[in-house]
């Protein structure tokens, strides 16, 4: 795994928002501004430059795998209905054909591969929180830049304890099926792209989870 220094910074921002904890001033205050920043730092790590000065938008990007997950949500439901229709079918078979079913031993083994078979859909796709979050944010009326949203969205997954929820959300999308889009976004090597970094990144900012902020976000950062 190659060194990214913006995990340090961050491991670097959370250490000393820790140590400030007690102190719920101005200096707790900076410091909790501090991880915010390197939470953003790590995030916008690799993204595609479209200038000198500007890159792709991370705001896109939030937003692009809130919609992908909605869509595959979407299917994950459709085939839990599909399922749920096909066991009621089979349970009413079972039913009218009880006893002479019992004396099928094949049955058995047959269900169980069934199940087994559906294991691996049985988990919803939805991160809770991830639309709600991007939804208000984009309802926000006094934060307008793409920037702006971003840091909007950082601070208020920090107030609601989601924020380590909602990033490992993003490995939803970090599939090689999605290469192509991924590679409008990012360049190689970068820390969203990267198994290993993104693991460390949401385990660094698991600890944020249960601390208590009070970010106000529909203002100018």
């Amino acid at each position: 795994m190659q060194r990214c220094k913006e995990l340090g910074e961050l491991r670097e921002s959370i250490h000393a928002l820790l140590q400030s904890e007690d102190n719920q001033g101005e200096q707790h205050l900076h410091a909790g501004s501090s991880v915010c920043a390197a939470v953003e730092a790590c995030l916008s790590h690799g993204l595609k430059r479209v200038s000198s000065t500007e890159t792709v938008s991370l705001w896109g990007l939030l937003q692009w795998t809130n919609m992908s997950q909605l869509e595959r949500h979407h299917v994950w439901k459709q085939r839990q209905e599909h399922v749920h229709a096909k066991e009621q079918s089979k349970d009413w078979y079972l039913d009218m054909f009880k006893e002479e079913l019992q004396q099928i031993s094949s049955l058995k083994v047959n269900t169980s591969s069934t199940i087994d078979n559906q294991t691996d859909d049985s988990v919803n796709p939805l991160t809770p929180g991830l639309n709600a979050s991007i939804r208000i944010v984009n309802s926000l009326l006094h934060v307008t830049t793409p920037q702006g949203r971003v840091r909007a969205w950082i601070r208020h997954c920090c107030n609601t304890h989601l924020l380590s929820s909602c990033l490992a959300g993003i490995d939803s999308v970090m599939h090689p099926h999605n290469q192509a889009a991924l590679s409008t976004y990012f360049a190689p090597g970068a820390l969203c792209c990267d198994v290993d970094m993104r693991e460390i990144f949401v385990g660094l900012t698991s600890t944020l989870d249960r601390l208590q902020f009070g970010f106000t976000i529909d203002v100018c950062i």
